[in-house]
């Protein structure tokens, strides 16, 4: 009935009356606004309820003989990779200023656009949704790739033969991800569990629902007549390899997670080996040309000096050397995969300790007794924060609430295997994140960068897939728009910032790219908002804080790696403000302002610490020295690191104050702060974790020669 149990209520027709009587009364009793509706709400139409009811047997779409049948995870994996094969043109030509070209995106973003393209049609009501929808669907991605290829082949296949390692360590990465997780779900494939199952019956019913709908929205399958008030674009992108293949929605669950957690593994490698790539390159003159003429911009500084030529079979062992062993961007990539993908909070290792501790003291303990399920309650419940004269926003009640709270982790949630809206929007949240890198990397002078001005046609082509893929989080998991769709917007600040032209053209340029990106972050997703019915919008001050210990339970492995970028970066921030100081000479303006931030950001902190916001405080002083070190970095000269920290930093940022927020704040009618604090602490981890191994990197190669000017 609900996670807060509300009372249930059930009636006996002691009246004998028939189903008009009873709709009568129910009319009569809700009131006029109801009976003089046009449409019921959230109803299915009788012409909709037709076209669904027509929309083909089940056998007709899915099949249980035949070759997919018999090797599903096959055809699935065949049914992705092409999509993604009809993708990666695109995203080459596109992510031009990503060192590895968007290799490790394709899958994602090909299964975003070919699922964006076939909704549309469908949501129209151009076609009801079908093979010929998704076939249109596919040559929507593959239309503007066949024209990259048309024009641009011999670069594309040049590219590929110089980056064959890394195309193939891409494509090693994820199908051993999806491999795994596909030997973890065959060891444990039941979906109806009544207690241990978590919600996959609910799950279940939606992706079967998607999946089988001629219509969208699609039909409600656990309300008669009705249509699903829910955010179900994620099941949608799924349900296209299920419709490809033939294969029924409750084996194509199955395949979903492993293919949900490979996705995850390469889009976090992607994005941790994007920014130490791009900050260990010399940026060429290369310019935005259009046609990737001539030498590329990105020269990776290991190869600026090339010793004498050896010997042959010398020259052959070092080219094979260097071309297949993993680099130190590569290593870093792995790294960024396994602090997203694999890595957990702090809760397994306690569990570890605890376990080796008793063996040592002569206790039975056993590995068997380890608790997965208390790695993901690594807050207790707590009764409610007591308001206190520093704390005017909080009114004093007479009752207690006792709060409960959900600290799950990716790799909890793909293992758990509950096919819910929080994993499946994270694979597209990374890719979220990676292009706004990739509109960051592609700005500059034309002695720094490619040279992006605002004419540039694939400055505002990422700048709307950008929006499109910050969009589609609002119809998979309306809880991270809010947060993605903030940093998306900075970042698009960020790169207009760094950009040539007077400050009136960047400032013009920023509008334009951030009205473009929101502008399609909304429309594209158009029939969903129309259609939709939204509840609990609001915000109300929440009763709960995070214990500090138990904070950096969850968090502390990230936490780390963001000391060591705030270590790498803070000491060349402050040194030309410490020069001036030193040599008493008149501040500049921004460094005045600098000044004014910290002192309040300080000030806020004691005055959490104060009113008992212990961890709110610790991270307010974090979050001050991050944008002392993110305004640094923006203000400065250029440096080789100074785009891949500015994004590092912005995601620190945004984390951080996630962590601030959900102590103060709640959804209005949340349970307690449940899902607020598990929504936005997992969006929270994706920042700090897809960051993690680059900050741990960054840190390590501090240099003095890093200045901000």
């Amino acid at each position: 009935m609900g996670y807060d149990h509300p009372q249930a209520l059930v009636f006996r027709n002691t009246e004998r009356l028939t189903a008009a009587a009873l709709e009568s009364r129910i009319a009569d009793a809700a009131g006029p606004a109801l009976v003089s509706a046009a449409a019921p709400p959230l109803m299915l139409s009788p012409a909709a309820q037709r076209a669904q009811q027509s929309g083909g047997a089940w056998s007709d779409l899915f099949r249980r003989n035949g070759w997919a049948a018999r090797a599903p995870w096959l055809a699935w994996l065949l049914a992705v990779e092409a999509i993604a094969l009809l993708a990666f043109p695109l995203t080459w030509w596109l992510l031009r200023p990503l060192p590895d070209r968007g290799i490790l995106l394709a899958k994602a973003a090909g299964l975003l656009l070919a699922a964006w393209a076939a909704w549309m049609l469908v949501s129209s009501g151009a076609m009801p949704y079908s093979l010929g929808a998704i076939a249109l669907g596919m040559a929507a991605v593959a239309l503007p790739s066949a024209a990259v290829v048309w024009r641009q082949w011999r670069q594309m296949l040049a590219w590929l033969r110089h980056h064959l390692p890394l195309v193939v360590t891409a494509e090693a990465l994820f199908l051993l991800a999806f491999f795994a997780f596909l030997l973890i779900r065959a060891a444990n494939p039941d979906l109806w569990h009544p207690w241990r199952g978590g919600e996959k019956p609910m799950e279940l019913a939606y992706f079967t629902a998607v999946t089988r709908s001629s219509l969208m929205p699609p039909y409600d399958p656990w309300f008669s007549g009705g249509y699903l008030n829910y955010y179900y674009w994620g099941y949608f992108i799924l349900s296209l390899p299920a419709r490809l293949t033939g294969i029924p929605p409750a084996t194509a669950f199955n395949l979903a997670v492993p293919l949900l957690f490979a996705l995850t593994a390469t889009g976090a490698g992607s994005l941790a080996y994007n920014l130490a790539a791009a900050a260990r390159v010399r940026r060429t003159s290369g310019g935005d040309d259009g046609n990737d003429k001539g030498s590329s911009s990105l020269v990776d500084s290991d190869s600026l000096q090339r010793p004498r030529r050896p010997a042959r079979w010398q020259a052959i062992w070092q080219s094979a050397h260097r071309r297949w062993l993993p680099g130190t961007a590569g290593i870093v990539g792995v790294g960024g995969a396994l602090m997203t993908a694999v890595a957990g909070n702090l809760d397994g290792a306690v569990q570890l300790f605890q376990t080796a501790a008793s063996r040592m003291q002569g206790m039975t303990a056993s590995l068997s007794s380890f608790d997965f399920w208390r790695s993901s309650r690594a807050i207790p419940a707590l009764e409610e924060f007591q308001p206190s004269a520093l704390t005017p926003w909080l009114e004093r009640r007479h009752w207690v609430e006792e709060g409960y709270h959900i600290t799950e982790f990716p790799y909890f949630t793909f293992l758990f295997a509950d096919l819910h809206a929080h994993m499946m929007a994270i694979p597209f949240a990374l890719l979220a994140l990676t292009l706004a890198l990739a509109l960051l990397t592609g700005t500059g002078t034309a002695a720094t960068g490619y040279g992006y001005g605002w004419r540039s046609p694939r400055l505002w082509a990422t700048a709307a897939l950008l929006g499109l893929a910050v969009g589609s989080l609002w119809a998979i998991n309306s809880w991270d728009y809010p947060a993605y769709a903030l940093l998306m917007v900075g970042i698009i600040g960020a790169a207009a910032w760094l950009m040539p032209g007077s400050g009136r053209a960047r400032l013009l340029t920023a509008i334009g790219l951030a009205a473009l990106a929101l502008a399609v972050s909304y429309g594209a997703f158009l029939p969903w908002h129309q259609t939709t019915e939204t509840f609990g919008t609001g915000i109300e001050p929440t009763r709960w804080r995070t214990p500090l210990l138990n904070y950096l339970l969850i968090h502390a492995l990230p936490l780390l790696g963001a000391t060591a970028l705030l270590g790498a970066t803070l000491p060349a921030a402050a040194r030309p403000l410490w020069l001036r100081i030193r040599q008493r000479t008149a501040l500049p303006a921004f460094h005045q302002w600098l000044l004014l931030g910290a002192a309040g950001g300080v000030l806020l902190a004691i005055y959490a610490a104060a009113a008992g916001y212990g961890t709110a405080s610790l991270l307010m002083l974090m979050l001050t020295l991050t944008a002392w070190a993110l305004g640094a970095a923006l203000s400065g000269s250029e440096y080789p690191a100074r785009r891949s920290d500015v994004m590092a930093l912005g995601m620190l940022a945004l984390a951080l104050g996630i962590g601030i927020g959900v102590d103060f704040v709640r959804v209005e009618g949340d349970i307690g702060r449940m899902n607020t604090l598990f929504k936005y602490y997992l969006v929270a981890w994706l920042l700090l974790a897809g960051a993690g191994a680059y900050c741990f990197w960054r840190g390590w190669t501090a240099v003095p020669s890093d200045r901000y000017g």
